[in-house]
């Protein structure tokens, strides 16, 4: 099918660098550059995150996260470097806002407009609260991203393999200002990030982690078109 010639025209505010400081060596100096090696499919792994702060006399603090992704998604990632590919992204709005907490869910300050989650729940039949922040959570990638979105002849958009993995890399650095303003504004609460990229989005969500609730399949090679990452952050 003949593409449409049109390219949907996309911000190109500069985003703040991320600190190359992911490791797989626990040893590391915090803030030290390194890359995380590859990973096998289906499998989780954890790195060493160095965050701003952490107390009198340092001047970061040591972050445990368990990223999980799909093969495809470990393929186009390695190294991870999430830095390397954001020149002209921005981050969302609603980051500016921050994170609160309404009825037992997390939810960006700036969706809290959106009402009860109880009545919501109850209103559009969602299983649980992860399903809720799930869905009030969420945001297109490709918005916030210095990518190409051409149109197909019927509407439908299309995204290039290099520019889902643009995709992929902003949601890692969105993850990274996720994780700081919930450890900020509620500390100790444990919380799951979820990018996904397929050739017509990327898409970006968060939920607090709760014993019995999930959003989506554990195996995640189960996503045959996506490329999918999840981010836990369990301080």
């Amino acid at each position: 099918m003949a593409q449409d010639a049109s390219v949907i025209p996309r911000s190109r505010t500069a985003i703040p660098e991320l600190t190359d400081s992911i490791t797989a060596d626990p040893t590391a100096i915090p803030g030290s550059p390194g890359d995380v090696p590859a990973v096998c499919q289906g499998q989780a792994f954890l790195v060493i995150l160095a965050l701003p702060g952490g107390g009198a006399g340092s001047a970061y603090t040591a972050a445990v996260l368990t990223i999980g992704m799909n093969e495809s998604a470990a393929a186009a990632l390695h190294p991870l470097r999430p830095a390397a590919a954001l020149l002209g992204a921005e981050l969302p709005d609603e980051l500016s806002r921050g994170v609160v907490e309404s009825e037992g869910a997390l939810v960006f300050a700036a969706h809290r407009s959106s009402g009860s989650p109880t009545e919501a729940i109850a209103r559009m039949g969602w299983p649980d609260l992860t399903h809720y922040e799930c869905q009030v959570n969420s945001f297109h990638l490709e918005d916030y991203a210095p990518v190409e979105v051409t149109l197909l002849e019927d509407g439908q958009p299309q995204i290039g393999h290099a520019d889902q993995v643009t995709l992929l890399r902003l949601g890692l650095a969105v993850t990274d200002a996720v994780c700081g303003l919930v450890r900020a504004a509620i500390p100790g609460t444990p919380i799951r990030c979820i990018i996904s990229a397929n050739d017509t989005n990327g898409v970006f969500r968060f939920h607090r982690i709760r014993s019995g609730e999930r959003w989506g399949v554990h195996d995640l090679d189960q996503y045959r078109s996506d490329m999918v990452v999840t981010v836990d952050d369990q301080p």
